[in-house]
């Protein structure tokens, strides 16, 4: 399992990589209930990942998935150093459509969605601690 590195302690995104391709990386300490642009609105993307994991203990933070079928807001109460992955939904009859696990992500899938718009926000709802959050959305365009 890989672990995000921090790069930076400063509440920023860092769009990384060229011809459209990137990473979308937010690594700070969240301001409780106020949403971060981890990958802003890209235009025919293919995501391929998105992580994220908290440095205290308790902390309950939200993930918002804007797609080209909605919003979608996930939410988990985190264990410290735990990696958290957003995983397509299984559950055919649900209208959810990404869920979230702390289990081991496949190594050997496709991309995880592709869509003509599509936006991370990340936030904590709670204030157990004033560490570290970090988010990293990886995707390409296409």
């Amino acid at each position: 399992m890989t672990k995000i590195r921090p790069i930076s302690q400063v509440p920023q995104i860092q769009d990384i990589g060229s011809s459209g391709d990137g990473m979308g990386l937010i690594d700070a300490a969240l301001t409780q209930n106020t949403w971060y642009t981890v990958l802003d609105t890209k235009k025919n993307v293919r995501i391929w990942q998105i992580v994220f994991n908290q440095d205290t203990a308790q902390e309950t933070i939200e993930v918002k998935i804007t797609d080209d079928v909605g919003s979608e807001t996930k939410a988990q109460v985190a264990a410290a150093g735990t990696d958290y992955h957003i995983k397509l939904s299984s559950l055919g009859t649900s209208s959810e459509r990404y869920r979230i696990s702390s289990g081991e992500v496949a190594l050997y899938r496709a991309f995880l969605v592709e869509s003509r718009s599509f936006k991370v926000e990340i936030r904590k709802t709670t204030a157990a601690g004033a560490n570290n959050t970090n988010c990293k959305v990886t995707w390409s365009q296409y």
